[in-house]
Protein backbone atom coordinates (compact mmCIF):
# COMPACT_ATOMS: atom_id res chain seq x y z
CA UNK A 1 0.00 0.00 0.00
CA UNK A 2 1.24 3.54 -1.01
CA UNK A 3 0.57 6.45 1.21
CA UNK A 4 -0.17 8.92 -1.55
CA UNK A 5 -3.41 10.35 -1.40
CA UNK A 6 -5.84 9.34 -3.87
CA UNK A 7 -6.06 13.08 -5.18
CA UNK A 8 -2.19 13.03 -5.61
CA UNK A 9 -3.13 10.41 -8.67
CA UNK A 10 -4.55 13.28 -10.68
CA UNK A 11 -3.13 13.86 -14.15
CA UNK A 12 -2.90 17.39 -15.49
CA UNK A 13 -5.85 17.93 -17.99
CA UNK A 14 -8.52 20.46 -18.81
CA UNK A 15 -11.95 20.58 -17.28
CA UNK A 16 -14.56 20.25 -19.37
CA UNK A 17 -12.59 18.78 -22.69
CA UNK A 18 -12.94 15.40 -23.97
CA UNK A 19 -9.92 13.91 -22.09
CA UNK A 20 -9.97 16.60 -19.12
CA UNK A 21 -11.73 15.77 -15.79
CA UNK A 22 -15.45 16.15 -14.51
CA UNK A 23 -16.77 16.78 -10.91
CA UNK A 24 -18.53 13.66 -10.77
CA UNK A 25 -19.53 14.43 -7.33
CA UNK A 26 -19.61 16.52 -4.20
CA UNK A 27 -20.29 15.62 -0.59
CA UNK A 28 -20.32 17.37 2.46
CA UNK A 29 -21.39 16.53 6.41
CA UNK A 30 -21.53 17.62 9.93
CA UNK A 31 -20.71 15.56 12.36
CA UNK A 32 -21.56 16.61 16.12
CA UNK A 33 -18.60 15.89 18.30
CA UNK A 34 -20.30 15.41 21.41
CA UNK A 35 -22.31 13.00 19.29
CA UNK A 36 -18.89 11.41 18.54
CA UNK A 37 -17.55 10.78 21.97
CA UNK A 38 -20.67 9.54 23.17
CA UNK A 39 -20.91 6.63 20.69
CA UNK A 40 -17.22 5.76 20.95
CA UNK A 41 -17.09 6.17 25.04
CA UNK A 42 -20.33 4.02 24.96
CA UNK A 43 -19.62 1.26 22.51
CA UNK A 44 -16.34 0.36 21.73
CA UNK A 45 -17.02 -1.95 19.50
CA UNK A 46 -17.75 1.48 17.44
CA UNK A 47 -14.55 2.70 16.98
CA UNK A 48 -13.19 -0.38 15.63
CA UNK A 49 -15.86 -0.55 12.85
CA UNK A 50 -15.42 3.02 12.07
CA UNK A 51 -12.09 3.79 12.05
CA UNK A 52 -8.88 2.29 10.87
CA UNK A 53 -5.54 1.41 13.43
CA UNK A 54 -3.96 4.09 12.06
CA UNK A 55 -6.98 6.32 12.18
CA UNK A 56 -7.54 5.49 15.68
CA UNK A 57 -3.90 5.81 16.41
CA UNK A 58 -4.09 9.55 14.89
CA UNK A 59 -7.24 10.42 16.83
CA UNK A 60 -5.64 8.81 20.10
CA UNK A 61 -2.10 10.50 19.81
CA UNK A 62 -3.91 14.15 20.09
CA UNK A 63 -5.57 15.75 22.41
CA UNK A 64 -9.46 16.16 22.24
CA UNK A 65 -9.65 12.80 20.79
CA UNK A 66 -13.15 13.09 20.04
CA UNK A 67 -12.80 16.31 17.63
CA UNK A 68 -10.01 14.27 15.49
CA UNK A 69 -12.58 10.99 15.58
CA UNK A 70 -15.75 13.34 13.95
CA UNK A 71 -13.38 14.88 11.82
CA UNK A 72 -12.51 11.35 10.29
CA UNK A 73 -16.13 10.37 10.24
CA UNK A 74 -17.76 13.73 8.76
CA UNK A 75 -14.94 13.36 6.14
CA UNK A 76 -16.07 9.19 5.50
CA UNK A 77 -19.50 10.63 4.84
CA UNK A 78 -18.73 13.37 2.66
CA UNK A 79 -16.74 10.96 0.90
CA UNK A 80 -19.36 8.32 0.33
CA UNK A 81 -21.97 11.31 -0.33
CA UNK A 82 -19.28 12.67 -3.45
CA UNK A 83 -19.55 9.10 -4.48
CA UNK A 84 -23.29 8.23 -4.53
CA UNK A 85 -23.93 9.75 -8.31
CA UNK A 86 -21.45 7.39 -10.14
CA UNK A 87 -21.41 4.64 -7.49
CA UNK A 88 -25.34 4.00 -7.84
CA UNK A 89 -26.08 1.43 -5.20
CA UNK A 90 -22.74 0.33 -4.90
CA UNK A 91 -21.89 -0.08 -1.14
CA UNK A 92 -17.93 -0.28 0.29
CA UNK A 93 -17.53 -0.55 4.13
CA UNK A 94 -16.54 2.65 5.87
CA UNK A 95 -13.30 1.23 6.45
CA UNK A 96 -12.42 1.10 2.92
CA UNK A 97 -12.29 5.18 3.29
CA UNK A 98 -8.97 5.52 5.08
CA UNK A 99 -8.66 9.20 5.97
CA UNK A 100 -5.08 10.12 6.87
CA UNK A 101 -3.12 13.37 7.58
CA UNK A 102 0.00 15.07 5.84
CA UNK A 103 3.09 15.87 7.72
CA UNK A 104 1.49 19.26 8.10
CA UNK A 105 -2.23 17.65 9.26
CA UNK A 106 -3.99 18.41 6.20
CA UNK A 107 -6.55 15.23 6.09
CA UNK A 108 -6.36 13.05 2.63
CA UNK A 109 -8.05 9.91 1.38
CA UNK A 110 -5.06 6.95 1.46
CA UNK A 111 -4.81 5.05 -1.38
CA UNK A 112 -5.59 1.91 -0.28
CA UNK A 113 -6.55 -1.25 -2.95
CA UNK A 114 -10.02 -1.78 -1.97
CA UNK A 115 -11.09 1.79 -2.04
CA UNK A 116 -8.64 2.20 -5.27
CA UNK A 117 -10.19 -0.63 -6.97
CA UNK A 118 -13.71 0.99 -6.39
CA UNK A 119 -12.91 4.27 -7.75
CA UNK A 120 -11.88 3.05 -10.50
CA UNK A 121 -14.57 0.72 -11.13
CA UNK A 122 -16.92 3.47 -11.22
CA UNK A 123 -14.96 6.06 -13.14
CA UNK A 124 -13.62 8.03 -10.46
CA UNK A 125 -9.54 9.40 -10.59
CA UNK A 126 -9.43 11.14 -7.66
CA UNK A 127 -10.94 12.52 -4.20
CA UNK A 128 -10.80 15.80 -2.40
CA UNK A 129 -10.76 16.24 1.09
CA UNK A 130 -10.77 19.15 3.81
CA UNK A 131 -12.39 19.73 7.01
CA UNK A 132 -12.58 22.19 9.86
CA UNK A 133 -14.44 21.97 13.64
CA UNK A 134 -14.91 24.44 15.68
CA UNK A 135 -17.64 24.51 18.68
CA UNK A 136 -19.65 21.13 18.94
CA UNK A 137 -18.79 20.61 15.24
CA UNK A 138 -16.75 19.40 12.97
CA UNK A 139 -17.48 19.39 8.92
CA UNK A 140 -15.91 17.75 6.14
CA UNK A 141 -16.23 17.94 2.32
CA UNK A 142 -15.09 15.33 -0.32
CA UNK A 143 -15.35 16.19 -4.33
CA UNK A 144 -14.64 13.43 -6.68
CA UNK A 145 -13.57 13.91 -9.95
CA UNK A 146 -12.95 11.48 -13.40
CA UNK A 147 -12.60 11.44 -17.00
CA UNK A 148 -14.80 13.50 -18.54
CA UNK A 149 -15.41 11.04 -21.66
CA UNK A 150 -17.08 8.45 -18.46
CA UNK A 151 -20.34 10.86 -18.22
Amino acid sequence: MTERSVAGRMKEASIGRKGGFVIKGIGVDLASISETKDAIDGDPVFERYAFTQRERSYARSRGKAEEHFAVMLALKEAVTKALAPAAGKDVFDTKDIEVLHTAAGAPFVADTPSFSAFLAAHGIESVHVSATHEGEYACGIAVAEGPADNL
